[in-house]
């Protein structure tokens, strides 16, 4: 499955999943880097069943990343390790045309061991609507809690095989 971000489909994630986990597959919405994506040897993102009310966390510690540059070439893998924890957060107004609902946070942490200041995401999933807010601890925040809109399918992952069409 894959969304596109900040409607251009050149700016994309995709997961997928199985019995036990979800995964996150690509990235190819790096924000000022047009083209680049990455991809990860583990990708385990959040288990595919959690209990309401119970926190959860996760430290991938035996990842790798590719990175893939705009020509399509593949990078040398290098080591990235990675903490994941959700909390759930009861009746949080998620604005909008959302309103108030049951919301799951999803924190994700690059490098734990190393973390700068400011890299802390934050993914917010509300019951019955899905993932409408991204923040991230150096005061970024983008929320798309608004129902409706254009679909937009994902463009190619290389720059040479995407062809515009209106």
């Amino acid at each position: 499955m894959c969304w596109t971000k900040y409607t251009l489909p050149w700016m994309y994630e995709c997961w997928r999943w199985d019995e036990q986990w979800v995964y996150h597959e690509v990235d190819h919405g790096i924000d000022a880097r047009r083209w680049e994506y990455y991809t990860l040897s583990d990708g385990r993102w959040l288990p595919r069943r959690l209990t309401v009310g119970t926190e959860w966390s996760l430290d991938v510690t035996d990842n790798r990343v590719r990175w893939v540059d705009a020509a399509c070439n593949p990078l040398p893998d290098r080591t990235m390790p990675y903490r994941l924890h959700t909390r759930f957060e009861p009746a949080f107004d998620a604005g909008g045309d959302l309103g108030v609902r049951d919301t799951l946070v999803l924190e994700y942490q690059p490098d734990p061991e190393h973390a700068d200041a400011g890299t802390l995401e934050s993914f917010y999933f509300a019951k019955g609507a899905g993932w409408f807010l991204w923040t991230r601890s150096d005061g970024v925040r983008v929320a798309f809690n608004r129902i409706g809109g254009l679909a937009r399918p994902p463009a190619p992952l290389c720059a040479r095989d995407f062809q515009f069409t209106p």
